[in-house]
């Protein structure tokens, strides 16, 4: 997901009987938290990320094994959670695939599609060093036909059906600075000209600026799914936003909706200050003050029309003004609807370890760089461990971490959808160590 750090991301490319051979599910596992462990113990943060040592690592895993492969901090275990960044954004994923990926390579039995492994840099801060230049210079050498990467996850509550949420479109992603001017002077003769009052003032401004609702295919997708598990007055809202003919009916229901942060993320652009600036000193006021505005836009809004609707908020202030600092590429590719052979092995998969679950194809409210191989015309999911949208999301933060059993949970989902896919087979569950003593 796109943020502050920039992580080590991975995705198994997938373009086309196992035996289990002496390796137990047991071991798989153990193989996979290694890898996190040793991962995690890697910095591959931003401004200097050591990505190539993470890439030696991956190397080395696979010398082992004698696989080919294209050229491309400390970890702590406590009360069942395993504690570090990365942990769920995005080294659970490379530390999972790449268990994976080097434990087929112990099986005789080979798979009746290529399966491709391609660890990539830059997902966080624009790809320029990753797909999006694998993409322009390489892309003849791999041109798989499928991808799972990171995104999506399991939405599991005791009280309503499990939704296995494949990430199938993202949000777009985009930077806007705010700048506000006033008169430079000293703290003890305060004059009215502040450039902190103004910008806190245009930020209020921009709170209470909403833009109406949309209804994306993904969106519409997820809300259909879910709309037979809702109570009487959620079905109401639902069926009012997906079929009342009247557009303001529609508005009115997803002024409802959009309460939910998670629903909100779905249906409405969004954005946030987060870094606030002045060049001003303690005892002093400064010349200008300026906020950075992260902004998520739906994969059907032009970015150059949102910007112009900003600018028009403050078209009679020229104290005020914005400047693009990141603009996504517009159109946003086509969102994966569900309907290939890909997503086809996710719902077995779905059904075989989380009974009557229902699996849609959905838009992550983060961005990544999925975006990149689907408009190289690369079907792509993001699958992703347990995930509760109203909870604190620990990715990129101090304590980020991942519960051991979500970890766990998440490496045999993607290893029941490669078996599904790529062999054409269920082999789900493999056997425990002591179901081969037995």
């Amino acid at each position: 997901m796109k943020n502050k750090y920039a992580l080590l991301s991975i995705l198994l490319v997938v373009t086309g009987a196992l035996h289990a051979q002496n390796a137990t599910w047991d071991t798989l596992k153990q193989q996979a938290k290694t890898h996190l462990m040793d991962l995690v113990a890697i910095d591959t943060s931003v401004s200097n990320p050591d990505e190539i040592a993470a890439a030696r690592y991956i190397y080395k895993q696979f010398n082992k094994q004698k696989i080919g492969t294209f050229p491309p901090f400390k970890a702590t275990q406590k009360d069942g959670k395993i504690y570090g960044l990365g942990t769920t954004d995005a080294k659970n994923y490379t530390a999972n695939y790449l268990a994976l990926f080097t434990w087929l390579a112990q099986q005789k039995q080979k798979p009746v599609r290529d399966i491709i492994f391609l660890a990539t840099s830059g997902e966080e801060s624009g790809s320029d060093s990753g797909l999006l230049w694998l993409g322009a210079t390489q892309w003849d050498k791999i041109a798989p036909g499928y991808a799972l990467n990171e995104g999506g996850g399991i939405i599991q509550n005791p009280e309503s059906t499990p939704i296995v949420f494949a990430e199938a479109a993202t949000k777009l992603y985009m930077d806007i600075k705010i700048t506000a001017y006033g008169k430079e002077g000293h703290t003890s003769m305060p004059t009215g000209d502040n450039a902190v009052y103004a910008l806190s003032q245009a930020l209020a401004k921009i709170e209470n600026w909403h833009r109406p609702a949309q209804l994306t295919a993904p969106a519409r997708t997820l809300l259909t799914a879910i709309l037979p598990f809702q109570d009487e007055d959620g079905k109401t809202t639902l069926n009012i936003l997906l079929h009342d003919e009247n557009p303001q009916n529609r508005q009115n229901a997803a002024a409802l909706m959009v309460q939910d942060p998670f629903f909100k993320s779905q249906l409405q652009d969004t954005l946030t200050p987060t870094q606030i600036s002045s060049q001003a000193e303690p005892h002093s006021t400064g010349s200008s003050a300026s906020a950075i505005l992260n902004v998520r836009l739906l994969p059907t809004t032009d970015p150059e029309a949102f910007f112009t609707e900003l600018q028009a908020l403050f078209k009679d202030d020229k104290n005020i003004v914005l400047e693009v600092l990141e603009r996504p590429e517009f159109p946003a590719p086509a969102s994966m609807d569900g309907t290939d052979p890909l997503f086809a092995s996710i719902q077995n998969t779905a059904q075989k370890l989380i009974p009557g679950a229902i699996t849609v194809p959905g838009l992550s409210p983060a961005s990544g760089d999925n975006e990149f191989l689907r408009k190289l015309g690369v079907i792509t999911y993001g699958l992703g461990p347990a995930m509760d949208p109203l909870d604190t999301n620990s990715a990129h933060a101090a304590d980020e971490f991942i519960r051991e059993a979500d970890f766990y949970h998440q490496l045999e989902f993607i290893a029941g959808v490669v078996f599904d896919f790529a062999y054409g087979m269920d082999l789900l569950p493999l056997p425990s160590a002591a179901d081969v003593k037995k």
